[in-house]
């Protein structure tokens, strides 16, 4: 999973060619890699093996990558943070059979459509001084297997964006052992900065591994200027700017996703409040900003300040007639383009958008949100599609926070959640048993059979499957 995130993009663009270029690799044979593999292509489900990798640069031959691995058939990822000069810099990737590589969350090159196995890729990026996260999702198919990923600078210094330091000893935390920050803080902490990594362990002396909520709060003086704001963790937070809430993920957990917002301040301290969430598994918080203008953003016109709003955080989302995947397109709406909100799913999912003349719905993974606490939940189709809803007389009990999806596959769209330690109805299964049907709360749909309990004496043959 991607790491501290200080690397502001000037410019990219890409190059794809066949022949090795010569490069002297940056900190590649004494890089460390964070490595998760998965039997499957698809990534889905928990890894089989984690592993730590002194560079990456690896022949694999026709073995597995480690116990307990497919030989065939089989992905991994790989993720590092390292240190970038300001100039521009050559990435270049050789690989059997295909991989994905991301530098600051940004897809450089993707051959997972289109294998091209013992090719050699590069990328051409223009970075500012500061940590950066690379990742690599690798797949393997059959026969050989290797990977290799070098970097070098190739063009001259930039000027890099005026940054804002994080004083030493700026945070105050707060740490609460319930995922509601409810009650007294277990205990408080002072923090040189937001970039934390606590992998599965606790956060601090008397606070448990998992299942816990954090409040880090800070005043920081500004110069006047347009900043931007990073934010990446594992799993939920929430962001506040002088009292003004600019991310949140509660209502929506997207783990180990880089998200930004530009906002104006102006000279003096402001107050920043990070709330964080842990369910289960790792867990780390990076927060970091620079400044990328001495002038205001361009103010988006038809959105009364404190409005629930939202801010199209990729290029041309579809702005659908219902809130899945798959239906009816409406429009597309550009990148950086922000709308109001006037509804939104149960689980915050999907946003109901007003777009000019149209009202559609868009996924709120691609969005930044504001104000949303009072938007009202519109009725929709919540049951998985063509599936029936009677319940068996069986209930699972969920061991995490599941995510209740449309179908039996991670890609499907979340209808909802199953709260830890919830139980719910048992309508139906998959042939294999790793996925189940429930109903819970008036919405049916599937969740993954890894972070549920099935009760001991269940007899299948009077589960449907489907």
């Amino acid at each position: 999973m991607s790491r501290r995130m200080m690397v502001f993009f000037v410019g990219l663009f890409m190059v794809l060619g066949i022949g090795f270029v010569s490069t002297t690799a940056q900190a590649q044979t004494n890089q460390t890699w964070t490595a998760q593999y998965f039997n499957n292509t698809n990534f889905s489900g928990s890894p089989v093996a984690t592993a730590s990798l002194n560079g990456l640069n690896v022949n694999w031959g026709r073995n597995a990558p480690a116990t307990g691995v497919n030989v065939d058939d089989w992905t991994a990822r790989f993720n590092t943070i390292t240190y970038f000069n300001s100039g521009t810099y050559r990435f270049t990737v050789n690989a059997d059979d295909a991989f994905r590589l991301y530098v600051h969350g940004q897809l450089l090159i993707d051959t997972f459509s289109n294998p091209r196995p013992n090719t050699t890729f590069t990328a051409d990026m223009t970075i500012a001084a500061g940590n950066g996260g690379i990742q690599i999702d690798y797949r393997e198919y059959i026969g050989d297997a290797f990977l290799y990923i070098s970097w070098q600078q190739i063009g001259g210094v930039i000027n890099p964006p005026t940054a804002q330091p994080q004083p030493v000893g700026t945070w105050t935390a707060q740490y609460f052992n319930n995922t509601s920050l409810s009650g007294s803080p277990v205990t408080t902490l002072g923090l040189d900065n937001l970039n934390v990594n606590w992998g599965r362990n606790a956060p601090a002396n008397g606070m448990p591994a998992d299942n816990w909520t954090a409040r880090f709060t800070a005043n920081i003086y500004f110069n006047a200027g347009t900043y931007r704001f990073s934010v990446n963790a594992d799993d939920a937070f929430r962001m506040y700017i002088n009292s003004r809430q600019v991310y949140e993920t509660f209502s929506n957990p997207r783990a180990d996703v880089l998200l930004t917002y530009d906002v104006y301040l102006p000279a003096g301290n402001a107050f920043i409040q990070v709330d964080y969430r842990e369910y289960i598994g790792p867990a780390f918080l990076y927060v970091s900003w620079s400044q990328v203008s001495q002038n205001p953003p361009t103010p988006q016109p038809n959105v009364p300040i404190g409005q629930a709003q939202l801010t199209i955080n990729t290029g041309n989302l579809n702005l659908r007639s219902t809130p899945f995947v798959g239906d009816n397109i409406i429009t597309q709406l550009p990148r950086g383009t922000t709308y109001a909100i006037v509804g939104r799913t149960t689980g915050s999912d999907w946003y109901q958008v007003r777009a000019g003349q149209n009202v559609g719905w868009v996924s709120a993974r691609y969005v930044i949100a504001s104000n949303t606490q009072n938007v009202p939940v519109v009725n929709t189709q919540v049951s998985a599609p063509n599936v029936p809803n009677n319940p068996t007389a069986y209930a699972l009990r969920a061991n995490a926070n599941v995510n209740i999806r449309s179908g039996a596959v991670l890609s499907s769209s979340r209808l909802g959640i199953l709260p830890n330690n919830t139980t719910a109805n048992i309508v139906a299964r998959n042939s294999s048993n790793t996925w189940w049907l429930i109903n819970y709360g008036g919405v049916t749909g599937w969740v993954n059979g890894s972070y549920v309990v099935i009760p001991a004496n269940i007899d299948y043959a009077q589960v449907p499957v489907r």
